[in-house]
């Protein structure tokens, strides 16, 4: 009768190299969590499976960076919404409740009902330079509304919680941040936990417009004036 094997424990902390969370594995030397090292569909929905560690786009793709035009062109890509007046995703009012059914528990402060505590802080922080950004405001775009975090001149401020912990509302975030370069002439902050930061560097690497910070670092960021 074979002797039946036993996984190693693992033991040894490490600093994922792709997205940045601590993970323990049995080996000394690890590099990358397990998430970070199974194989994933490339992002740019070429359907080309991504096999390297901590990668997110096939080697050499041909649309890494482009913008939603220069991709498509005058296509217009497939979803889920009815064209025209019957995309509801064209109706503000139904995107507002749509939005504040995100979440239950909202936090109140100044008035202002937060959809996370991470909006709150940084909020704080535009307040403690004499900042009054506008929240969640809209903007229309040929497809339907756009609505960021919050609104601070030609500047627009977006900050992403617990949600950059899952794959699938990253790559939600990564189509936002694509519709505002596209269909917006706005510089825009993205403020991220350290954890994450360095996916959506990868992503955008090319991309001078938007600024990244970490969410840690929160209080030393120095916001335009308006």
């Amino acid at each position: 009768m074979k002797k039946q094997y036993k996984s190693k424990e693992p033991k040894f902390e490490h600093m994922c190299e792709g997205c940045q969370t601590v993970y323990k594995s049995a080996d000394i030397k690890g590099r990358f969590c397990v998430e970070c090292k199974t194989p994933r569909k490339c992002l740019c929905g070429c359907g080309r499976i991504v096999k390297t560690p901590g990668k997110f786009y096939f080697s050499g793709c041909r649309v890494r960076g482009k913008t939603y035009q220069e991709i498509y062109g005058e296509a217009i890509p497939k979803c889920g919404f009815q064209k025209d007046e019957g995309n509801l995703m064209k109706n503000i009012l139904f995107l507002d409740k749509a939005l504040n059914n995100v979440t239950k528990n909202r936090t109140l402060y100044d008035g202002i009902n937060f959809r996370s505590k991470w909006e709150v802080e940084v909020y704080k922080d535009l307040k403690k330079q004499n900042i009054s950004p506008l929240y969640e405001p809209s903007i229309k775009y040929p497809s339907g509304w756009l609505k960021p975090d919050f609104l601070l001149g030609n500047t627009i401020i977006e900050v992403s919680g617990f949600a950059s912990a899952f794959s699938d509302t990253r790559q939600r975030n990564i189509k936002k941040l694509h519709k505002y370069l596209e269909f917006t002439d706005k510089n825009i902050i993205f403020i991220v936990s350290k954890k994450h930061i360095q996916f959506y560097l990868e992503v955008f690497n090319e991309q001078k417009r938007i600024k990244f910070y970490e969410y840690e670092q929160k209080n030393t960021i120095h916001y335009p004036k308006g």
